[in-house]
């Protein structure tokens, strides 16, 4: 593997695994650390559990995506910008697409017609 490619991967599990997780477990655990009840927490485990983890593996494989997806752009020319761009819509399009896929998937019943 081409020692650039192979940093850009690691830099893009660096910087965006950490952002990424904390914001997913933030996320779960805001009505604990608001409301001080646990309650809540265990209601949006228990039901969007194995869509969170579908979201977490996602995450992982989209990162290791954009990582690849950044060098080829670089190695290019493109700009900072266009290129930061299309990292961030690559990932996102990639985790939310398998997120929504889980949840439609395990609730079809709740959320489709």
């Amino acid at each position: 593997m081409n020692t650039k490619l192979k940093h850009s991967i690691i830099a893009s599990y660096f910087i965006g695994a950490q952002i990424g997780f904390f914001v997913v477990f933030t996320t779960i655990y805001i009505p604990a650390f608001l409301l001080g009840e646990g309650l809540y927490t265990i209601a949006i485990l228990g039901t969007y559990k194995a869509s969170i983890i579908g979201l977490l593996v996602a995450f992982i494989v989209a990162l290791g995506i954009g990582g690849k997806l950044v060098h080829k752009l670089v190695l290019k020319g493109k700009s900072l910008l266009f290129t930061s761009f299309m990292y961030s819509l690559n990932v996102n399009l990639i985790i939310w697409a398998v997120y929504i896929a889980i949840l439609l998937f395990l609730h079809k019943k709740n959320y489709l017609p």
